[in-house]
């Protein structure tokens, strides 16, 4: 993990579900605690305005999971330290914020409420050189990040995942042990009968 004030001069990483296109509009309402101190840290350096530019990855497959609190300091949120895991589209886009200010949900949660818009600027995810803070946010230092050609052609999200190959993709879900071994069965009189088709056909 690397401590904030390496960040200062870094945007801030958001995946998202949806892709962001360019002139898209996006409302963001930030509660979660790893967000709170991304932004209230961002307010303390003069940041919080707008014109503020962050990056959006589409993440198409994802999850995020709670690891552990950090001590608490007096007066502030517990700090819950996440571990995400994503599968990351190859190109992200710069989004622009139009709005930002402190917030109450109905629920008294505090909040960052955001409006964001997505440039014509795109980056390659590879290039991005991520990196995430103490508390899991995530963060790019931009400085060897490349902009994409727009004359490069797009790789459809499942050949991106597939290495650019146009192979099917197989998978198996496992959701309990009884299911597994009716997979193994099956997968392996699936093996047999292709290897007795091949020695027929030699």
């Amino acid at each position: 993990m690397i401590p904030f004030e390496n960040h200062l001069g870094s945007l801030p990483v958001f995946t998202t579900k949806r892709p962001l296109r360019e002139g898209d509009l996006r409302k963001l309402s930030l509660f979660e605690p790893h967000f709170l101190k991304m932004f209230d840290r961002l307010a303390d350096a003069g940041r919080c305005a707008p014109g503020l530019e962050l990056i959006t990855v589409h993440a198409r497959h994802g999850s995020e999971r709670p690891i552990r609190y950090l001590p608490q300091v007096p007066g502030d949120e517990p700090a819950l330290v996440v571990e995400v895991d994503a599968v990351l589209a190859g190109e992200s886009r710069v989004a622009c914020v139009e709005s930002i200010k402190e917030a109450s949900g109905e629920d008294g949660l505090r909040r960052w409420r955001l409006e964001v818009r997505g440039t014509s600027r795109t980056l390659k995810t590879r290039c991005l050189s991520l990196v995430s803070d103490e508390f899991g946010a995530l963060w790019s230092e931009l400085l060897n990040a490349t902009e994409t050609d727009p004359s490069e052609e797009a790789i459809p999200m499942q050949e991106e995942m597939d290495g650019g190959s146009r192979r099917p993709v197989r998978c198996v879900a496992v959701v309990g042990l009884n299911h597994v071994n009716g997979m193994v069965d099956s997968l392996a009189r699936s093996l047999s009968e292709r290897v007795v088709r091949d020695n027929e056909e030699r």
